[in-house]
């Protein structure tokens, strides 16, 4: 499972390729439209948030127990020191697709927080 801050809906196509369930995505200053097209791309049930503050995301990561979180940099260190695997999404190039190189770090990074989590640290 994938919570994650988009700002392009249809990137969301490019993680359920990789095999990713979206459980959560938003917007910071989204508008209605943006809303709007973003039901277009995730499954019922998804939560969909507007201006999510650090709190309510924790809550959400821990209540929700995503694989990863994908977002901006200033979650990294919270979800960094709760030991959820992040990647930051602000500097990531929105052409729709992710590269292999990108997939490799997002399925390495997977492995290995699970390898950590399930042998200790």
């Amino acid at each position: 499972m994938l919570f994650v801050a988009v700002f392009d809906p249809s990137v969301i196509g490019a993680y359920e390729d990789l095999g990713m369930e979206i459980v959560g995505t938003g917007y910071e200053f989204g508008h209605n439209d943006d809303y709007q097209r973003t039901t277009h791309y995730v499954k019922d049930g998804t939560l969909i948030y507007d201006d999510i503050t650090s709190f309510e995301f924790e809550k959400f990561v821990e209540k929700v127990k995503p694989d990863m979180v994908g977002s901006g940099i200033k979650e990294k260190y919270i979800f960094q020191k709760m030991g959820v695997p992040f990647r930051q999404m602000h500097s990531w190039d929105y052409s729709g697709h992710i590269t292999d190189t990108m997939a490799s770090q997002f399925l390495l990074a997977i492995w290995i927080w699970r390898s950590m989590l399930r042998f200790g640290r």
